[in-house]
């Protein structure tokens, strides 16, 4: 039947099918139960501000024209197909639907309300129109509901929240606009994302819960307007941000695809994952921001999706701080010529492994092209892949970058690509471990022990005695009992340089007193530990120097490298001391090398004044301690003018900057 009810409030049972006219206004607790169709002609006017109208027949399609005014209570079409084609004035109250929704362009707006999809019946849609919105949706069907016609249908646009509670919601490769949280009570499963992309859009900070999208795009009015995550999100595509800032919290962020921010912010917070694609790529456009920042115990962290290498190029800000990066591809953090580093966060306390693996070339950890100048404090450079060439590649000759304290297997300036010298590293502590044999005491096999045996070795360091000697020190070192099996005190410093050639006394970054063991090893001052250079800076290469009182020090051909933590050279392979205009080190035989002896004035140069003033003078001295005893036997005598004076005659240091003197005291 036909009808043009005016009443307001009480209860109305219409059996057969109904078009609406005229007015019906249910008030604030009308009741209306239709069985069958309920329809509104142009000139209808339906008013709902409290009460119920439910339409409970169960095929066909019911379509509303005319005004439908709806602030609170319920409108449900349960089990039949509902077309909204009027002029709708919806600001609260909860709409039902159990079927296919068809809407005109304008006939489905919500400004405020609730519109719920309920039922069991599967095959049905919305078909949105050109212009319809809805404010909250909610989804409590028991079966699939789908957007329609695949692919190609108006974006789905909710400008409150999401809400999953049953059944599955397929996005038919369709597009969808949402404006408040997504809430999935149910799991990933119960969204089926196809290849559509949502949108969090309009303003205010909102939540999603976990979920697996395609695309996934943030397009916020705000930079402030966050979007959280509660629980882990897969994106199986790509992900957008337009606008706003996207917070990880604690929570898994795993995009499969491409991320770009081309405006607004991406934070990975503490306990939270960002994860990039196999080969795709992690950008940031001019203006925009990448916060990584964890906590001393809460690491933040980027790395890959699947099980190789993903990509970064940052043009806009990057804030890093307690933050892991892992599984680059060849540029590494790849900071662009217009990308900055946050004055505050500039990767501090950060951790780099797990390098590019490919193809051999140019890679590295991090790669800056931009002119900033920062301190990096507490950095960490795990170990370098076989692919890897670098932990720190500069490619421009501005800003500048120090790295304090940093550590790692490929940590320090050896391992960086700084052609302009704009990297430095300052107060990295070093542990060494060198090898290194005297001419003199050498037997064969390795050096005797007679200073040790005889008592003869000083508790404080010698190397204080000449200040006109390549090696003098005034350092403090000294021992309380000399340890067993040391030959003699040495002095160690190490040089920041470039090259060997380059690495003179003005390069010397630090120096200490050490013992010789008779095995050939440099030890500290309780026999046995590595040496230890606590809180250094370089900005090249450390090159270690070895000096002994009566013997030509030696310089290491090669920058030192790292294993295990550890500095290493060893001095007594042939080619390890650096040589200019004579060998480096004397061939001991067997394949071992060794310092020449024979230099009792420390100039450098072995040559008369060394036989003259200080042999000749001392001939015949025993258990004592002198410079002139060149075979380190205690004894003056021929053995240290005939085997290791005149062995080493006119051999010059090699080590840069040596003074070649021949004046001075005859201690």
């Amino acid at each position: 039947g036909q009808g043009s009810t005016k009443s307001k409030g009480g209860y109305l049972e219409i059996d057969n099918d109904f078009t609406l006219n005229g007015l019906m206004d249910l008030g604030t607790d009308g009741t209306v139960l239709a069985h069958g169709h309920f329809e509104s002609s142009a000139s209808g006017v339906l008013t709902i501000s409290g009460g119920s109208l439910t339409c409970d027949v169960t095929d066909g399609i019911s379509d509303l024209y005319g005004i439908y005014n709806i602030s609170d209570g319920l409108l449900e079409y349960t089990d039949s197909h509902i077309g909204y084609y009027g002029t709708p004035n919806i600001t609260g109250g909860l709409l039902r639907a159990g079927r296919t929704v068809f809407t005109s362009d304008d006939g489905l707006q919500a400004n405020g309300g609730t519109f719920e999809f309920i039922g069991s019946k599967n095959g049905n849609y919305i078909q949105p129109g050109a212009n319809t919105y809805l404010n909250d949706l909610v989804f409590n069907k028991t079966s699939s509901y789908i957007i329609y016609p695949q692919n190609t249908a108006n974006p789905l646009v909710v400008k409150g929240n999401v809400t999953i509670n049953s059944g599955v919601f397929s996005s038919n490769g369709n597009d969808m606009f949402v404006g408040g949280n997504w809430i999935n009570n149910v799991g990933s499963s119960a969204f089926n994302e196809t290849t559509g992309t949502v949108t969090f859009n309009e303003a205010g900070d909102v939540t999603v819960t976990g979920e697996t999208f395609y695309n996934l795009t943030l397009s916020k009015p705000g930079s402030g307007e966050w979007l959280t995550l509660t629980d882990d999100v897969t994106v199986l595509n790509d992900l957008t941000i337009n606008g706003g800032a996207l917070h990880t919290s604690s929570n898994i962020l795993d995009v499969n695809g491409n991320a770009s921010v081309n405006a607004g912010t991406l934070f990975v917070q503490a306990g939270g994952t960002l994860k990039i694609g196999d080969n795709k790529t992690l950008t940031t456009a001019i203006g925009s921001n990448l916060y990584i920042e964890g906590a001393s115990s809460n690491y933040a962290t980027l790395t890959h999706s699947g099980t190789g290498h993903y990509n970064t190029e940052l043009h806009g800000e990057i804030a890093a701080n307690y933050a892991l990066f892992e599984y680059m591809g060849a540029n590494g953090i790849y900071v662009a010529n217009n990308g900055t580093i946050n004055p505050v966060y500039t990767f501090n306390h950060c951790i780099f492994q797990n390098g590019y693996e490919g193809f051999a070339g140019l890679s590295a950890y991090l790669r800056l092209d931009n002119i900033n100048t920062f301190t990096s404090v507490g950095t960490y450079f795990g170990s370098p892949t076989a692919d890897l060439t670098y932990n720190v590649w500069k490619t421009v000759d501005a800003g500048h970058a120090t790295f304090q304290a940093a550590t790692g297997e490929f940590a320090g300036a050896e391992f960086e690509n700084d052609w302009a010298g704009r990297v430095d590293w300052t107060d990295v502590d070093v542990e060494v471990s060198l090898n290194v044999m005297l001419e003199g005491p050498y037997n064969g096999t390795d050096m005797n022990t007679d200073l040790n045996n005889l008592g003869l070795i000083p508790l404080n360091q010698p190397f204080s005695s000449n200040p006109y000697a390549d090696w003098y020190y005034t350092g403090t070192e000294s021992v309380a009992a000399i340890p067993a099996n040391v030959v003699d005190w040495v002095l160690v410093q190490l040089r920041d340089a470039g090259d060997a050639t380059s690495a003179d006394e003005g390069t010397v970054v630090t120096e200490q007193a050490a013992f010789l063991l008779n095995d050939g090893s440099i030890v500290d001052l309780d026999g046995s530990s590595n040496l230890y250079f606590p809180g250094i800076s370089y900005s090249s290469g450390l090159f270690p120097v070895v000096w002994h009182r009566n013997h030509l020090g030696v310089i290491s051909a090669n920058k030192m490298t790292r294993t295990g933590g550890v500095y290493t050279y060893d001095f007594t392979s042939s080619g390890a001391a650096y040589s200019n205009t004579n060998a480096g080190e004397t061939d001991l035989g067997g394949g071992v090398y060794g310092m020449w002896g024979g230099d009792g004035n420390g100039s450098g140069w072995v040559y008369n004044t060394d036989d003259l003033n200080y042999w000749k003078d001392k001939a015949g001295k025993t258990d004592a301690y002198y410079r002139s005893n060149y075979n380190l036997d205690g004894q003056i005598d021929n053995k240290d003018k005939d085997d290791v004076f005149s062995d080493s005659f006119d051999m010059h240091s090699q080590i840069p900057g040596s003074k070649e003197n021949s004046g001075d005291d005859k201690n």
